[in-house]
């Protein structure tokens, strides 16, 4: 029986031996030591290059040739420096869909971050609620174990039968094998809380939590920026696809060709723009516009059930505050008992 007791104490009070964290340096650790973080990172940055890429000027090309009869080939192109500036807004429709999918790629980062919280959370506050469970199981262990001693000594003076004892003596050692059971769990959620980590390194115990009520963003949530971002591509590509019309405005500063003794230079203008194309501009813009409206519907939807289900948990959180309440005066009235 003594070392019942004596065991069922060491484990209840393992859970603050050792070293202790608390919940910024899991998630800290986690930020350090899960590679998607770096992953996500990575992506950020390339495609910010990509969008630098996508938004840049038109080239300055330079070209020299020469052929080996003259009066035979292009000689008025035998040295030429041509520029094509945008003058109709081709720069501008890509400059936008780089913001866009820059931003999808953002919304693809905080997704990380956030599934990366949530798993850090989820198993630290596990580990917390298991070891408040094995304190609370200890204490009434040890209301079982003075209940037993208690019942011994009336039956030792013959004021209760022989069964009464036995039941009590079954009710302790139930509640001692619930402690161990319980330690056991803690050291399996802290083991996970390890994994959530990225780490190796198990801790001994986790701190008790703190945690305020955050502001919340509902357009911030990874899938409504995720369906944004694509509303925000479909308008950049019918912007795009608007401007595949628009004339090629080009500059060519021309040198006379290398047999010319005189040298000469001039300064060539070229406008050239598409006729038609059979009705393909105006299909593909009408198509990323539908894209976009369809996805804008999507977003709003999105928002309103996130919404729904903000209001939803904040009636469980209400609900298990009051269970909390309820538990904690049963415990107070068992352990006065």
């Amino acid at each position: 029986m003594k070392s019942t007791f004596a065991l069922a104490l060491f484990v209840a009070g393992g859970h603050v031996l050792g070293q202790t964290i608390t919940l910024p340096e899991a998630l800290a650790a986690a930020r350090s030591h899960r590679m998607s973080v770096p992953a996500a990172t990575d992506a950020v940055s390339a495609s910010r290059a990509t969008g630098a890429a996508a938004t840049a000027g038109p080239p300055l090309v330079l070209g020299a040739g020469a052929t080996s009869r003259n009066g035979l080939g292009a000689t008025d192109q035998d040295l030429f420096i041509a520029y094509s500036p945008d003058l109709f807004g081709r720069t501008a429709a890509a400059r936008k869909m780089a913001d866009a999918a820059h931003f999808r790629v953002l919304a693809e980062q905080r997704r990380t971050l956030l599934d990366v919280q949530s798993d850090v959370m989820s198993a630290y506050i596990e580990a917390y609620a298991t070891s408040r469970q094995t304190v609370a199981a200890a204490g009434l262990f040890e209301v079982a174990e003075a209940l037993f001693r208690a019942t011994q000594r009336r039956f030792e003076e013959g004021k209760v039968p022989e069964v009464q004892l036995s039941l009590t003596r079954i009710e302790r050692d139930r509640a001692g094998q619930t402690v161990v059971h319980l330690k056991s769990k803690e050291q399996a959620a802290l083991r996970r809380l390890a994994g959530a980590m990225g780490t190796r390194d198990v801790p001994t115990s986790v701190a008790a939590l703190d945690l305020a009520e955050p502001e919340v963003q509902v357009g911030m949530r990874p899938d409504v920026m995720l369906v944004f971002a694509e509303s925000a591509i479909a308008e950049a590509e019918a912007l795009a696809a608007a401007r595949e019309n628009a004339p090629d405005f080009e500059l060519t500063a021309l040198r006379s060709p290398w047999s010319d003794p005189a040298s000469q230079v001039a300064l060539r203008v070229q406008l050239t723009w598409r006729i038609g194309d059979f009705g393909k501009t105006r299909s593909s813009v009408n198509a990323a516009r539908l894209r976009a409206r369809s996805l804008q519907a999507q977003v709003e939807d999105l928002m309103q059930r996130a919404q729904a289900e903000l209001d939803a948990n904040a009636l469980e959180v209400e609900s298990a505050k009051a269970r909390l309440g309820s538990s904690e005066a049963i415990r107070r009235a068992a352990v006065d008992l």
